[in-house]
């Protein structure tokens, strides 16, 4: 029996079986970041909802819980010296730790937890389906990975995995030829590749000599509607309040400062500052105020009540449209702002970048029409949503 519902472009299959097949996936859904944590719980439910049984491997590297320690001396005197700048919201930084670690428990279906990349294969090998994907996994130069020996990505690779697999919108963001090389002889024992920024589809493509498809990071594959459904996000009927979201350090909010402090003062609207790798010290009595005990439900809310989104961040800009947020996606000319444009111009949302550093004068104006966003979205979504059901059925035929 198959029952079918169709709602804001996202198609919903629920086959009703007496044993689901079972589909293993292996992401970065441990790191206490906002977007992996939502687009690992995004993608579990995709396949859940598509009628398997997923879980998530629960792959915990070490090296992993140590770039989000507390304190990290073990990364040199600089790193440890701007550790202890965040005392200050020390207690805050706990609780977000807490509430990542609480938001895996209740809402991550997990194997149990390992860190040696050479148990992966017997863990993996337990599904009917193996997915790889999706956010930076494939990037050598991943916090997690980067002064990590090569072994340490092997798991991300699925090596040794012998149950058939494929990858489903992982990125290779802007890595070099030759450091892609180095992953072409693991990616071509996959059924079938995917990646989510439009402009690496060709380049993997000619790397690996198969077909690459572009789909959408698993965050996009719900509606707005969905994502307020599956979090529990109560909606204010009056937004409220400037949301500032970066992944950067004091550099970077030294620059965005100027056109905060502007849109503050011209909305008359306080400014949420999420700052994660640095605290700021603000004026008392000025519009800016630090949240850093959010974890990813508050974060969720946080977009979602806003009157504006400013961010820097991938998933801060994808989930600012998914929700239908007014936003502004803050580029400052690096080599990985594809990763964000390309979503953007497909959308008809390019008009929302800016550079850091931006005046409040050289803005963008007029409100985001989100009608064609949503018709835009709805057609990726039914073409990435078939991709990664033929894709597991596939898997699972071929595992009979």
């Amino acid at each position: 029996m198959q029952q079918t519902t169709e709602e804001n472009g996202f198609t919903e299959e629920r086959q009703i079986r007496r044993s689901a097949a079972s589909v293993g996936i292996i992401t970065f859904h441990a790191a206490y970041n906002f977007g992996s944590a939502l687009q690992a719980f995004a993608l579990q439910e995709a396949v859940k909802r598509a009628g398997y049984a997923p879980k998530i491997i629960n792959y915990r590297m070490k090296a992993q819980k140590q770039y989000y320690a507390l304190l990290r001396p073990w990364y040199g005197p600089r790193t440890f010296a701007k550790d202890l700048l965040q005392t200050p919201v020390l207690a805050g930084r706990i609780a977000r730790r807490n509430r990542f670690e609480d938001f895996m428990q209740r809402y991550l279906r997990l194997t149990d937890e390992f860190d040696d990349p050479n148990q992966m294969p017997e863990i993996a090998n337990r599904f009917d389906c193996v997915i790889s994907g999706s956010d930076q996994i494939w990037n050598i130069h991943a916090c997690e990975l980067e002064h990590r020996p090569f072994t340490y990505m092997f798991p991300y690779l699925l090596c040794g995995v012998t149950k058939p697999k494929f990858s489903y919108a992982s990125s290779i963001v802007n890595m070099k030829d030759q450091e892609l090389s180095r992953l072409v002889p693991y990616l071509r024992r996959f059924r079938c590749l995917s990646v989510r920024e439009r402009s690496s589809c060709g380049r993997l493509k000619e790397a690996v000599g198969m077909n690459v498809e572009n789909v959408l990071d698993p965050t996009l594959l719900f509606s707005g509607d969905e994502w307020r459904e599956m979090m529990r996000i109560g909606t204010r009927q009056e937004k409220s309040g400037i949301l500032f979201y970066t992944l950067g350090g004091y550099d970077t909010v030294a620059k965005m400062k100027p056109l905060l402090s502007e849109l503050a003062d011209s909305m008359k609207e306080p400014v949420t500052v999420l700052t994660p790798n640095c605290c700021v010290r603000w004026k008392k009595g000025g519009p800016f105020v630090n949240h850093p005990e959010y974890g990813p439900v508050e974060f969720l809310d946080a977009v979602e009540n806003a009157k504006l989104i400013v961010t820097d961040s991938y998933h801060g800009t994808v989930l600012s449209a998914a929700l239908g947020r007014p936003f502004y996606s803050v580029v400052y000319g690096g080599p990985s702002d594809f990763r964000k444009t390309d979503l953007l111009d497909v959308l008809g949302l390019s008009g929302r970048v800016i550079r850091g550093g931006t005046p409040m004068r050289s803005l963008p104006e007029g409100e985001i029409d989100f009608g064609p966003v949503g018709q835009a979205l709805s057609l990726l979504r039914e073409n990435s949503w078939n991709f990664l059901k033929k894709s597991i059925e596939e898997c699972v035929a071929n595992n009979v």
